[in-house]
């Protein structure tokens, strides 16, 4: 399936070189949670259908293997089934794939180009300069670094391998094990070699806190109680007995020059300057996510100052023909048409065509209004800046070149995305970004009030102008941070 298709149906609500990416992966997972609608609703209705039930038990393994996290009838072996007969049925249903894809290549044809217009025709700005933005500082705790370099030792399986000594809190334990209700073994209740982080809190209350101080290698009977509110009725509020075996444990190693060389492929030798190295990524991701904030911010003041009076017709009615082919090309990946698709979702089709008008529409929002402003303020894109943002989103995108990416994306949907970004940049530009201060000044101005009684005129008044003067500035202090609240409101998202 073409990008370049969904891109332009779902163009409108990146932030700050997000591009078409964040969406596409968006609407991505609208998808599968469409097709684990479908699974559940063709498994609830006695289909025996081992494809569709793939997507439920790869999602499920992990936190429901035992039925003590959620999951009633998902082991690992299931899954592997599962998987088996999913292939299958890929192979299966490749030609209709194929065909699918064809169909795609001649409904973008005849989509056409994507309409021009003049967005001040369709909306009314209100204040787009000076705007204020509060943001927290940003704070890098130790334990935040000790963190990371922990996630590290995990994703690198650096772990320390023992077959021995006993279970602690934090380990990962590798353990098989066996739940029943009155003796008789329970859907989902049975597992082999399943990786338990103790204390992550993932089974049920009791299991993980039952394993701590057990030993590597012993078996232990764990009598524990399903909640009330389980969401398996046969297993609610009742009482099981989980067979558990200890087969080995991961622990979290000692932290070491060695250690940290290893998880660096050698670029840091010491401790402390893997350390830094964590502290500069982890001050590198708290600014983006406080670029990202701060700009979320700046447009949701935008929807709230500007006003759309209507959408371009033929911009909706293009973005609408756009959306429905991007849900035909993923039914059709399928197996599905369209209809059935929509149904598998739990909506009727006149529901489904309201929802994308929605969509589109709330999707337009934001391109109508930073369009807008460009126009007000002769905001173009040059060739420099066009050459140099479809390079850049290539690469973002993992494209092999710019060529790639340009043959996915047609010209005029690159550079509305890339205006989009330099306008939303021109408004922080002429913003006020402040960062908000901690204050001692009104506790110290009333410990100083408070230690007057004792001491002479002169010294109260003194003590007095101080805590007047530490009053207004608190005073000044709290209605900065009450404005900036009031600024901050969540930005709704298409």
């Amino acid at each position: 399936m073409k990008r370049k298709v969904l891109f332009a149906a779902l163009l409108g609500t990146a932030f700050l070189a997000a591009g078409c990416g964040k969406k596409e992966a968006q609407t991505e997972k609208a998808t599968e949670a469409a097709v684990e609608t479908e699974a559940e609703s063709k498994t609830q209705s006695g289909e025996e259908t081992e494809g569709a039930d793939t997507e439920a038990a790869a999602t499920e393994e992990a936190a429901e293997a035992s039925g003590a996290a959620g999951g009633e009838d998902t082991t690992e072996a299931d899954s592997e089934a599962a998987d088996t007969e999913a292939d299958s049925e890929a192979v299966d249903t490749e030609k209709d794939t194929e065909a699918a894809e064809g169909e795609t290549e001649e409904a973008e044809a005849e989509l056409g180009e994507r309409p021009d217009y003049t967005a001040l025709d369709y909306v009314t700005l209100g204040e787009y300069k000076g705007l204020s933005v509060m943001v927290e500082p940003i704070t890098i705790a130790e334990s935040e670094i000790d963190d990371s370099i922990e996630g590290e030792v995990a994703n690198q399986e650096k772990y320390d391998h023992r077959t021995d000594g006993v279970v602690a809190e934090g380990d990962m334990a590798n353990i098989d094990f066996e739940g029943k209700k009155d003796g008789v073994a329970f859907d989902g209740g049975t597992s082999q070699g399943y990786d338990l982080t103790i204390g992550s809190g993932a089974f049920i209350d009791g299991f993980e806190e039952g394993l701590v101080g057990v030993k590597v290698g012993d078996t232990v009977d764990l009598n524990l109680t399903f909640p009330e509110n389980y969401q398996s009725e046969e297993l609610a509020g009742q009482d099981v007995v989980f067979t558990v075996t200890v087969n080995y444990v991961e622990e979290m190693p000692e932290i070491t020059d060695e250690l940290v060389s290893e998880l660096s492929d050698g670029a840091y030798s010491t401790v402390d300057g893997y350390r830094e190295y964590m502290r500069g990524l982890l001050q590198e991701n708290k600014e983006q996510e406080r670029e990202y904030t701060i700009y979320q911010d700046l447009m949701t003041q935008l929807y709230n100052t500007c006003t759309i009076n209507e959408y371009p017709q033929d911009l909706v009615d293009y973005s609408v023909a756009a959306m429905n082919q991007t849900y035909e090309s993923y039914a059709a990946m399928y197996g599905m048409g369209l209809e059935d698709f929509v149904t598998a979702t739990g909506l009727t089709m006149d529901g489904f065509k309201e929802t994308v008008l929605e969509n589109v529409k709330q999707n337009l929002q934001q391109e109508l209004i930073l369009k807008a402003i460009a126009e007000q303020e002769d905001l173009l894109i040059s060739e420099e800046e066009y050459a140099e943002g479809a390079a850049n989103y290539a690469a973002q995108y993992q494209y092999e070149s710019t060529e790639a990416f340009e043959a996915d994306y047609d010209r005029d949907i690159i550079e509305i995305s890339l205006l989009m970004d330099k306008v939303l940049l021109y408004v922080k530009d002429n913003a006020l970004v402040e960062e908000i201060q901690e204050t001692e000044t009104e506790t110290e101005g009333a410990s100083e009030a408070d230690s007057t009684e004792a001491i002479t005129e002169d010294s109260q008044t003194e003590a007095g102008d101080a805590a007047s003067e530490a009053s207004t500035e608190a005073e000044t202090e709290a209605g900065t941070e009450a404005a900036a609240e009031a600024g901050t409101e969540s930005n709704t998202e298409a």
